[in-house]
């Protein structure tokens, strides 16, 4: 009976630690693709932001002309 009931204990820890690997696997993979959107996002908003300061003056010379 004890063995049964310590392989059986054992193979349920097995599982759960598996269980946890998957999941921490799992929010480590979705915290990469979340980071890489918020790269892509911040990187596309600065090019905006660098290309909006490059030709404002520009823009307001053909404004006051």
């Amino acid at each position: 009976m004890t063995t049964i009931w310590a392989a059986g204990t054992e193979s349920l820890q097995k599982s759960s630690a598996s269980r946890n690997l998957t999941l921490a696997g799992n929010l480590l993979g979705h915290a990469f693709y979340s980071g890489l959107l918020v790269y892509c996002l911040a990187s596309w908003l600065i090019y905006k932001l660098r290309y909006l300061a490059a030709f404002l003056p520009y823009l307001a010379h053909y404004r006051a002309v």
